[in-house]
């Protein structure tokens, strides 16, 4: 895995300044076991993990405020969450939003903003929508122990890149 180092900017939250690096993680239909993991493997980096799915309820603008916030962006991208067309454009618009958030940056001949994609299935998209701009995109398998450690390596890896 290609590891970029991202660099920090003063983000404020209300009144204080926040004092560890955010990441927002966009994801559907992953199980809470995962999700367990995940949260673990980040605070263990000294990494704040906010789920999209924690916001679920909440009003658009403080889903957009809370990637606005963050450091950085993982998605899991998973096949059942692709075969819902809601859930499916819902993970667009994130990578959308991901694309106003960060300015790309250039490297080697590719723009890239400071999104990494982990996926279980195959995907059709072009080039030009934005899962062409993220860092990485890698495939997992969900259903293998060994798959999902690595992810969780990758992603300790990329958030200590964070501090």
């Amino acid at each position: 895995m290609a590891v970029i180092t991202l660099r920090r900017e003063a983000q404020t939250v209300g009144f204080g300044q926040r004092a560890v690096p955010q990441i927002f993680i966009a994801h559907s239909l992953i199980s809470d076991k995962l999700v367990d993991e995940i949260t673990t493997t980040l605070k263990q980096a000294q990494v704040n993990p906010l789920f999209a799915e924690q916001l679920r309820n909440q009003p658009l603008y403080l889903i957009i405020q809370a990637l606005f916030q963050s450091d950085a962006m993982f998605m899991i991208i998973t096949k059942k969450a692709l075969q819902r067309k809601t859930i499916r454009d819902w993970m667009l618009f994130e990578l959308g939003l991901a694309r106003g958030r960060w300015r790309p940056r250039v490297i080697g001949e590719v723009s890239q903003i400071p999104v990494f994609v982990w996926r279980d299935t195959t995907l059709r998209l072009s080039k030009v929508q934005p899962l062409g701009l993220v860092t990485e995109t890698k495939k997992v398998q969900m259903n293998s122990k060994k798959s999902r450690e690595t992810m969780l390596h990758d992603m300790q890896i990329i958030a200590l890149n964070l501090l």
